[in-house]
């Protein structure tokens, strides 16, 4: 009987420093290393904060060559999302609340999510009349509330009671609170209705429905 080797323990390494300290290029000699090795591409996820970072991480393996075909993983961990999302729709789609399961996924951009919340917004704008803020950056600020709640792992559902938490003076408007994530919650529905996925539900029906998975781990 043959005995295999025992994988090694993985190597944690955490890089601390100012800018311009050499933190990238310790990280680009490293996805360099791994690549000579070889270890297969398809086996490496590099996650940046934004895209010009993937394209310095691309451009260092430009001349690479490897004996395996295709490249690692490289962009934001939102990109990596989106990606897998799509992948998988089709198995996790029901589950995740989606009307129509066998529909292709739409991913909708910063600017196409916010039409569709203003359509809604508009029609209860005068609730808000209080806060003094135009249409467009109240859209945002609901928009971006749903975001960092889905990028904390948190559940829409606890929107107001975040956002009143974070009210710097007493009394808070809990009441438009309260208006705010109702329309988010319509939002949410819409797009399940029509398989639309924003960058909240997106995060959402990756961390959710997909990562827990035993098939997809």
């Amino acid at each position: 009987m043959s005995h295999l080797a025992a994988a090694p323990a993985p190597r944690r390494v955490y890089l601390r420093g100012r800018p311009d300290t050499g933190k990238t290029a310790a990280l680009l000699r490293e996805l360099q290393d791994l690549l000579a090795r070889p270890v297969r591409p398809d086996r490496i996820v590099v996650f940046v904060p934004q895209q010009s970072q993937a394209d310095r991480f691309r451009a260092a393996l430009a001349d690479l060559r490897t004996p395996w075909r295709g490249e690692p993983f490289i962009g934001t961990f939102y990109q990596f999302a989106r990606q897998e999302v799509a992948l998988f729709f089709p198995t996790i789609a029901a589950q995740a609340g989606f009307a129509q399961p066998q529909r292709e996924p739409i991913f909708l951009n910063i600017e196409s999510a916010q039409y569709c919340l203003s359509k809604l917004l508009a029609e209860r704008e005068s609730l808000f009349a209080e806060l003094r803020l135009p249409l467009p950056r109240l859209v945002g600020q609901i928009a971006d509330a749903m975001n960092k709640l889905a990028q904390a792992g948190l559940p829409l559902d606890q929107m107001s009671a975040r956002l009143d938490a974070t009210w710097p003076d007493a009394p808070s408007p809990r009441a438009l609170f309260d208006v705010a994530q109702q329309l988010a919650e319509e939002f949410r529905r819409f797009c399940l209705q029509h398989s639309l996925l924003d960058f909240s539900l997106t995060m959402a029906t990756f961390g959710e429905h997909l990562l827990p998975a035993e098939f997809y781990r």
